[in-house]
Parts: C-alpha cells; structure tokens; sequence
C-alpha cells in the first residue's frame, strides 16, 4: 500500500510495548550465506509471504494512525456483505468468500490460512462486543443448535455480539425481542440459543456487559485489537523437519 512506503523499515512499536514485525522478520527470508554452505540469494516467495504477514499484523495491531488502514478496512467491508473489517479476523476466514477482493488482500488470507490462531481475549468490552456470531467465531453455536442458524443471523443483521445485546439486552434476556428480530416462533427456541451464548462468554465478559449497560458511554474504538497466538497449520502433515521444538506459539502482536 501506499501509505506504508514512507515508514520506517526497523521495527514498529505495537499496543502494550509490543514490536511488530520488521526487517529482521524479512531478512529471515534470505537463503544460508556462502560462508553457511548456501548461495545467499533471495527466497522472493518467502518474502513475499513474510511481507504479507506483516501487512496483517500493521493492520490488526499497528498504530491508530496509519494512513492506509481506513482503505483496507473499507475493502474488507465488502466482504460476503458482512459491514466487518478487524473483527473479520476473528473468525474462520477459510469459510469467508473472499473471491470479490482484490489479489493482494485474496494473497493475505491465503497466508493467514496456513495458521491455527488462539484468542487470549482483552482488557476491555469493545473487542468482545464486535466479536462474530457466525463462521466459526469464538461465540459461533450454529453446530449445537437450530440448522440454517448463522444464515438466519446474517439475514436478519444480527452479526455481532454488539447487535445481538441492541435486541436481547445486555443480560441476553429479552428472547421476545430477538425472536421477533429473527422471524422465529419458538421462544423456547431463542432461549436455548441466548443461553448458550451467555455460556459462550467468560464471567468477566457478562460481568462487564451489566456494566456497559449503566453507563452512558461504551468502550472507546481505539482499544488495541485481542492478543493472538499463531501456529501453523500443520494438521495432515508428519515428517521429522515438521516438530515443532520448544514454542510452537507466537504472539501475533509481538516479534519473537
């Protein structure tokens, strides 16, 4: 992108003291020099992956002011119609359609595809409150309850855990209101799902959204996006240079 061609090439200060990944991360790309028993060129795929790494992690942790961030977001709100930009990272991305992108954002899921990701969760109620409801999100319940249920949130604007507590309250009660939201006729029903979402949460979470609803303000926009640990993705493969040794976890959200 543009807006990153005049920023340093180092390191990048990331939320809570964090470094994002710089220049070291891609000079790893680089073959064994001579003096190592290699050719010291250039793994250009490599890079290129790395970079496209990076790409993802200035855009879910770097600084609130990075100039191309409103345009990449505003990309990702195309996105199968969903209105989501970060928090489209907090789902399964192997199941988004992404086919009306362009190729380079196409080219970063790809990578970030190849990684198994761990939600360590936040200090504040915002990045819970945006979290998805459907597509394999951490609060997704369609595989335990009625079929059809992710298309029927989608269908009737209810993608978020945000505008699921705008209907049943902040103490996820008011199954009336979500039943008539979602076109379903069973309270019996709803009830089931708004239970299993409150079992979804941590009793932190519920404790903070009975705070959220006394407040006149909610949580600011600018809170750091939820730390995440990444690995591979190595399900289906074996083979001795494929163990893992010692951390086979990185924090997303700081250069190892």
């Amino acid at each position: 992108m543009r807006g990153s061609a005049a920023e340093p090439a180092g390191k990048h200060p990331g939320p809570a003291g964090g470094l994002l990944l710089g220049r070291s991360t891609l000079d790893s790309t680089e073959c064994a020099s001579s003096a190592e028993g290699g050719q010291g060129l250039v793994q250009l795929s490599s890079r290129a992956t790395a970079f496209r790494l990076q790409f993802i992690q200035r855009l879910l942790t770097g600084p609130g002011d990075l100039v191309w961030r409103a345009a990449a977001s505003g990309l990702l709100r195309t996105v199968q119609g969903l209105g989501l930009d970060r928090a489209l990272f907090l789902m399964d991305t192997k199941m988004l359609d992404i086919s009306g992108l362009p190729d380079f954002y196409r080219g970063f899921f790809k990578i970030w595809n190849c990684f198994k990701k761990q939600n360590k969760g936040c200090r504040t109620l915002h990045w819970p409150l945006e979290e998805p409801l459907v597509y394999s999100g951490r609060l997704d319940i369609s595989s335990v309850t009625i079929p059809a249920l992710s298309r029927t949130l989608i269908s009737s604007g209810i993608i978020t855990l945000r505008e699921l507590v705008n209907i049943a309250g902040s103490d996820l009660s008011r199954a009336e209101d979500l039943a008539a939201r979602m076109g379903l006729r069973s309270l019996r029903v709803v009830n089931q799902l708004l239970h299993r979402w409150k079992s979804a949460l941590t009793s932190e979470e519920r404790v903070q959204l009975m705070d959220y609803s006394h407040t006149e303000t909610g949580p600011t926009e600018d809170e750091p996006f939820p730390q995440l640990n990444i690995s591979p993705d190595l399900d289906g493969c074996a083979g001795p240079l494929l163990e893992c040794r010692g951390e086979g976890e990185m924090d997303f959200g700081k250069e190892t």
